[in-house]
């Protein structure tokens, strides 16, 4: 009975502590992936991300049960036996300890081939996730395609390689059991032979031939089971190494002081700025945009104007120079507090699966119906939703699959209505909206637009028109800033990106 109940509270507690820790571990990880500067997450895959989250944090727990419990108590039975052969016999205590360092080594042998290929199925695993989370999101575009079986064909590949790593790990631990038995069972038949000639020498009593026997059981069972567990560990070694190696990137810095925004008015200083070392993306570049200003950037693709709302956002530092806004240098401010004041819309809209009122409040957590409802009627989304049976309460679907591309743009700038900043981006999307649509839009950011300093990466001519300034960017610099009227004809590179891009949507 007492029994029954210590190995109960044992369980539980074990139960206990490997919950909390689990949780404390992905929390970390994620926290810490939010954290990460954009340069690092540019070249991390999201399955990997929420492999290390999911799967690798359980290897912790492993690690910790199989290495400070599990292994502790097997060292403690080892050496204990050990001191009891010694204290029999040294030569047979010689022998015995000869025995370790061989099952040792092929240990450490086995063991280092095994978290070799333990690391490439993880690394396998997460690119597979990956893969799957684009499949399953493009999955529309797979029938339209009739690639189905193109797909298929490409998992199989994959998981088969996966298998194939399965089936060399399993090799080496049945490899390993096998030759750790095979040494202790030569081992064992040289202590039954050193025993036996004792005894027959009578300088061993046949009680004694029994304990040390019983002892050195106890040692080749303990080496055996070290050694088979230890090329099992490997795969928790690899587990928690991933772990620990996501937690020791480098995180965005951090800062205290806020940044206070009266008026709005941005100014980049001579930024110069590049992903990779000696090959420039910015160079030199200077540009001030006015409260209430509406400045549209243009330059053909790879030019820059992404990079300069990224760089805007703090999601990339420049190199040298300085981004002010309302004076204040904000690589020294709170990115919280920075992005507070900065609303934008991505070419790519992200809408969370979840109902629309879960996709505002995101914006502004403790905002009221009321407030909802009117960024809605200023976006001119509210009519539509009070169509739906449920209203705001309507679940829009993973990635808003339940709402037009023109209704996740507008509930994409209701969601900046709420949030109330007092800078712009719009990465304009709207080129694959039919009139309606893209006007119906356009009328909603021109309202929000008002009294606030507005970037737009523009795309269309009619956007570029409507700017008051036209920064043009050519070969990473800012080859002119003007009005439309004024640059045409008197910019080069502006004449040649508006006759590749801009001219015959004109003539239209």
């Amino acid at each position: 009975m007492v029994g029954q109940l210590l190995h109960f509270t044992l369980n539980m507690t074990w139960a206990h502590l490997m919950t909390r820790f689990l949780f404390t571990v992905r929390k970390a990880l994620f926290d810490k992936t939010l954290s990460l500067k954009a340069k690092f997450l540019h070249d991390l895959q999201s399955g990997d991300i929420v492999k290390r989250i999911r799967d690798d944090t359980g290897e912790f727990m492993n690690f910790i049960h199989w290495n400070v419990l599990y292994l502790s108590a097997r060292v403690i039975s080892l050496v204990i036996a050990l001191f009891m052969i010694f204290y029999f016999n040294v030569y047979i205590g010689l022998v015995t300890i000869a025995v370790t360092p061989i099952i040792t080594y092929l240990t450490r042998r086995f063991g280092k081939k095994a978290k070799t290929i333990y690391e490439k199925t993880r690394q396998e695993e997460g690119v597979l996730q990956s893969w799957f989370f684009e499949i399953l999101k493009g999955m529309r575009e797979v029938v339209t395609l009739a690639a189905c079986r193109r797909v298929i064909t490409r998992f199989t590949k994959k998981y088969v390689g996966i298998i194939r790593y399965a089936i060399e790990t399993g090799k080496i631990e049945v490899t390993s059991e096998r030759v750790g038995t095979g040494v202790a069972l030569a081992a064992r038949m040289i202590v039954y032979a050193l025993c036996g000639y004792f005894v027959w020498r009578e300088q061993f009593s046949v009680g004694a031939f029994v304990a040390v026997v019983a002892y050195f059981g106890t040692v080749s069972g303990c080496l055996t089971d070290l050694s088979q567990r230890w090329v099992a560990i490997q795969n928790n070694m690899t587990g928690v190494d991933r772990v620990r190696w996501l937690l020791e990137q480098e995180s965005e810095e951090q800062f205290d002081t806020p940044l206070n925004v009266t008026s709005g008015v941005v100014e980049f200083d001579r930024i110069n700025f590049s992903y990779q070392s000696g090959i420039d993306v910015l160079r030199d570049v200077s540009l001030k945009i006015n409260n209430g200003e509406k400045v549209a950037l243009v330059g053909k693709s790879g030019a820059g104007k992404s990079t300069m709302a990224n760089l805007l956002l703090a999601f990339l530092r420049p190199d040298d120079g300085i981004i002010r806004i309302d004076g204040q240098n904000i690589n020294i401010v709170s990115s919280e507090s920075l992005r507070r004041q900065i609303g934008i819309v991505w070419q790519d809209i992200l809408l969370f699966d979840g109902t629309i009122r879960q996709n505002l409040i995101v914006a502004k957590p403790n905002a009221s119906d009321d407030e909802m409802r009117d960024a809605l009627y200023k976006a001119s989304l509210l009519e539509f939703i009070e169509t739906l049976p449920q209203g705001i309460d309507t679940l829009v679907g993973q990635g808003g699959q339940g709402l037009s591309g023109g209704q996740k743009q507008r509930l994409a700038i209701a969601r900046i209505f709420l949030k109330d900043p007092k800078i712009l981006i719009f990465d304009e999307a709207t080129s694959s909206l039919d009139a309606e649509n893209e006007q119906a839009i356009k009328d909603a950011w021109n309202d929000l637009a008002e009294g606030r300093t507005m970037l737009i990466i523009a795309h269309r001519l009619s956007t570029i028109r409507d700017a008051d300034r036209v920064a043009v960017l050519s070969e990473g610099r800012v080859a002119a800033c003007a009005h439309h009227n004024q640059l045409l004809g008197h910019c080069a590179e502006y004449d040649e990106l508006y006759a590749a891009q801009y001219s015959k949507e004109e003539a239209v």
